[in-house]
């Protein structure tokens, strides 16, 4: 029998069971009361763990609780930042042309900001973004960079700029590793010649200054207060107690009744003291020793050196080749039973006041006239006519100024007398002395170095903390004059953008006649860490205040050439033999440089308003601070 229209037919064409489908009817209704009757149970224990989780939360102390939701947040907070990094490598990876983007600068292009002061480089900005405004450069990859520019530049964009403008560095080689460096001692000053009797005299005169000066860590007077930036008790209004001045004045008094008499047979001729030392210290008197050479001075040089920081033999040799005496400070105290409070063993360790060596050099060198120098010294010109000039034969001394007003606290002028209360300051950078004319005022100097933490704080503020004032206020207390170079300093470094005037990292001083005799780099030691290429060097002295952008003539026209392509030939090609210092930033192995520390005069106050740079900056239209 053929099947009725309304018989069903199943997926084969078959027809279908009316029976069966009531029974499939039946199962899945079934199936569907299973379903709802699950999700209901699932519901049930949904519910049931979400109120005991509730509960749970509800009976925890609430010490827990903020340690669950510190818990919570830290957890965000390492997937908000992984997932921050994970875009930032999907960014970086479409610059193609520069790893690091732009490096932000301090000022100028090339100068040292925090940017420089990790282990290794940051991207700052995105490449793919544009930069202006912000000093500095692209930073291609760790061996090239592109479009250098001071503050106010722009646009750039440094996925560009890498692909049009990319200069290349150009590191100097490596030097030579040695093996026995760590075992190998420094070079022992000796054999001391005796037959002239300076080292018996040298070390009577160091015996009898302190059994003079007594032998104590401490004057016993506490300052009320530290000089800073940004705090400074003389400005404050602070003063030393009454009898805290009666008892410096009672020890000067006592110390200067005892003070030896300048000895027999311990000094003669004319000669320049420096003070060397390792690492930082090292390049810089390489540098001043090898540039009065080149001017043709041929006095005697002495570099007198902390114990732990002498020369190897080998350096020793090559200086002595150049006419310098290697002298170490410990060859003072070897009769001495009691250690003397001077830390001769290492300057590093003893940073803040290691001012004192230049004073200790100069008493004790062997030299009856000398020019003392700091080993950050360029000198321009041949300074040996410094001893034949009118200033210095009638004052039996010579003094260059800084560039402030001075800043000795009250309480120097009540221990010392008004007569040491000048507007000017000094700079000891470089200083010239006839011991036997000046004895009196060099043994009270001697006295106040070595009490650093009372005199230094009591006759200068932040600005030159340290030795510079000792010896002309010394001078002026016992009623002598001394002599001064009428030409204050320039600062001489780099163009600031930002900021009016020049970011300095050097103070050229003058002569009598007020011509360029010294650069003295004292912003940023001097380090091997040059590019090989001349091409790739970065000048140190591009603009002056006082001379603009003609700086760099003036002073190749006193040297007699490029100084400062001299000094890159000097360097490049000793750096073996000058290096002393590691790579400190990452910076200093670009092969393109160096990268230049520096200050500006208008950031600091109580600026000489008689000085020519201050002058100048008026005459610009800039207002410096004068006063405190």
């Amino acid at each position: 029998m053929a099947p009725s229209f309304r018989t069903k037919v199943g997926l084969a064409g078959h027809p279908r069971d009316p029976e069966k489908d009531v029974e499939d009817q039946q199962v899945l209704l079934n199936g569907s009361k299973d379903a709802n009757n699950a999700e209901a149970r699932c519901g049930k224990k949904k519910r049931g763990a979400l109120e005991t989780l509730a509960f749970r939360w509800g009976t925890l102390s609430s010490t827990k609780k903020l340690l669950a939701q510190l818990a919570f947040l830290v957890l965000c907070s390492i997937l908000i930042v992984s997932s921050y990094k994970s875009l930032a490598r999907k960014r970086r990876r479409t610059c193609k042309s520069t790893r690091y983007g732009w490096i932000e600068s301090s000022h100028h292009a090339f100068g040292i900001s925090n940017h420089h002061k990790r282990s290794a480089p940051r991207n700052p900005y995105h490449c793919n973004e544009y930069v202006s405004v912000k000093p500095g450069f692209c930073l291609c990859n760790l061996t090239a960079i592109a479009s250098p520019g001071d503050y106010g530049h722009g646009p750039i964009k440094c996925e560009d700029a890498c692909v049009r403008h990319r200069v290349v560095g150009s590191p100097l080689p490596a030097c030579p590793r040695d093996p026995d460096r760590r075992k190998r001692k420094p070079c022992d000053t000796g054999p001391h010649d005796l037959s002239d009797g300076y080292f018996l005299a040298a070390k009577r005169l160091h015996t009898d200054f302190y059994r003079a000066r007594g032998n104590e860590k401490k004057i016993g007077v506490n300052l009320p207060g530290w000089r800073s930036f940004t705090e400074d008790f003389v400005w404050d209004g602070k003063r030393l107690r009454d009898r805290d001045v009666d008892l410096v004045v009672s020890k000067i008094d006592k110390y200067e009744a005892a003070r030896p008499e300048k000895p027999a047979g311990m000094y003669k001729g004319r000669g320049i003291v420096m003070v060397g030392g390792s690492g930082t210290y090292e390049t810089p008197y390489w540098i001043a020793v090898h540039s009065l050479r080149r001017t043709g001075c041929k006095l005697p040089i002495e570099v007198w050196f902390p114990d732990k920081e002498l020369p190897s033999c080998e350096k020793k040799k090559e200086l002595t080749k150049l006419g310098v005496t290697v002298r170490a400070f410990g060859d003072l105290e070897e009769n001495i039973k009691q250690k003397s409070f001077i830390p001769y063993k290492s300057k590093r360790a003893f940073q803040k006041y290691s001012f004192m060596y230049k004073m200790f050099a100069m008493v004790f060198s062997s030299f009856e006239e000398v020019l003392s120098l700091d080993s950050d010294i360029v000198s321009v010109r041949n300074p040996d006519f410094l001893f034949e000039s009118k200033l210095y034969k009638k004052h039996g001394s010579v003094f260059w100024m800084d560039f402030w007003n001075s800043s000795s606290a009250p309480d120097c002028q009540r221990i010392l007398g008004q007569q040491t209360l000048l507007q000017h300051s000094h700079e000891s950078g470089q200083m010239l002395v006839n011991k036997t004319r000046m004895w009196d005022a060099l043994m009270l100097a001697l006295y106040m170095n070595s009490f650093p933490s009372l005199f230094y704080p009591l006759t200068v503020n932040y600005m030159g903390m340290g030795d510079k004032e000792t010896l002309p206020m010394a001078i002026l207390h016992h009623g002598m004059t001394y002599g001064l170079i009428k030409e204050g300093p320039d600062s001489v470094g780099h163009a600031s953008n930002d900021k009016p005037a020049v970011n300095g990292n050097t103070m050229m001083q003058h002569c009598p006649a007020g011509k360029p005799l010294f650069m003295h780099a004292n912003l940023g030691k001097m380090t091997t860490h040059f590019p090989a290429h001349w091409n790739n060097y970065v000048r140190r002295w591009q603009v002056s205040v006082l001379h603009g952008r003609a700086i760099k003539d003036l002073i190749n026209e006193y040297a007699g050439t490029d100084l400062e392509k001299w000094l890159h030939d000097l360097v490049t090609k000793n750096h073996c033999l000058f290096g002393g210092a590691k790579p400190e930033y990452w910076h200093e192995r670009l092969g393109i440089g160096p990268l230049y520390a520096g200050f500006n005069l208008l950031d600091h106050p109580n600026l000489n308003a008689n000085l020519q740079v201050c002058k100048k900056l008026v005459s610009l239209g800039y207002q410096p601070a004068t006063t405190m």
